[in-house]
């Protein structure tokens, strides 16, 4: 596996990109959900021409917000994957911490 981009954040990536594209679908064609939704579990006595263009309103509204929080932490998580190998590389200690490590240890500390 690539150290560059490791697994979990593959993994992040791949979940976050596919909550987009579906949120994203769902805010562009309100209507097809809707009627998806409905004709699947409600009846067919509980359509209301008022009721139902408030909730394709509501279904465009929410699906923008949430399609956009999903791409800014998909685009969170492609950084900090790409970061990550450099954020975890083991850095070289300092003389201080290198004289701080070979000095024994004295009884007033």
């Amino acid at each position: 596996m690539d150290e560059r981009f490791p697994l979990p954040y593959q993994i992040g990536f791949i979940v976050l990109t596919a909550l987009f594209a579906v949120a994203f679908s769902i805010s562009r064609e309100p209507r097809q959900w809707r009627r998806f939704w409905q004709s699947r579990f409600t009846r067919p006595e509980d359509f209301s021409v008022n009721r139902n263009k408030y909730l394709d309103e509501r279904l465009k509204h929410y699906g923008i917000v949430f399609a956009m929080i999903f791409l800014v932490l998909d685009v969170g998580v492609i950084l900090t994957g790409l970061t990550h190998k450099a954020r975890h590389e083991s850095r070289l200690p300092t003389l201080e911490e290198r004289l701080l490590k070979q000095r024994p240890a004295t009884l007033e500390e």
